[in-house]
């Protein structure tokens, strides 16, 4: 058995979470989705289960408490995060927004949609991310 594709998704609305799940599902059972309803419980998360540090990381932008860009700050400040390859979910299509979040070096912006078809795509295209991409094992 090849080992489970480990993500956290961040992401504060209960239904995307539960589409977003259901997608990942269709496309691979092989895989381990913790979710975070905003980016300060993500970051608790990932300071406090270092040894399961996910690989992949899906950031919705506008969360509670903590955004998107506050917590890709914050990640970027702290080694203890680990490696970890960052995805952007969002339902911003703006400009500012994505030139915003490639500066913080993320591996993509996917916008989202309501179509099912569109969120599988997603999905799928992140799968094939995991299978040629391995991240290094966390210590």
């Amino acid at each position: 058995m090849t080992q489970p594709i480990k993500l956290l998704l961040v992401e504060d609305d209960d239904l995307d979470a539960m589409d977003f799940r259901r997608a990942m599902k269709r496309v691979d059972r092989n895989v381990e989705i913790q979710r975070a309803s905003d980016g300060a419980e993500a970051l608790a998360l990932l300071k406090t289960q270092q040894q399961t540090t996910p690989y992949l990381i899906i950031l919705d932008l506008n969360l509670p408490r903590m955004s998107g860009f506050e917590f890709l700050d914050m990640i970027e400040q702290d080694t203890r995060a680990g490696p970890a390859a960052v995805f952007i979910l969002s339902s911003s299509d703006a400009e500012r927004d994505i030139q915003r979040a490639y500066r913080h070096r993320i591996a993509g912006y996917l916008v989202k949609s309501d179509q099912d078809d569109a969120l599988l795509e997603v999905t799928k295209m992140l799968q094939g991310y995991w299978k040629h991409n391995r991240l290094p094992i966390p210590a």
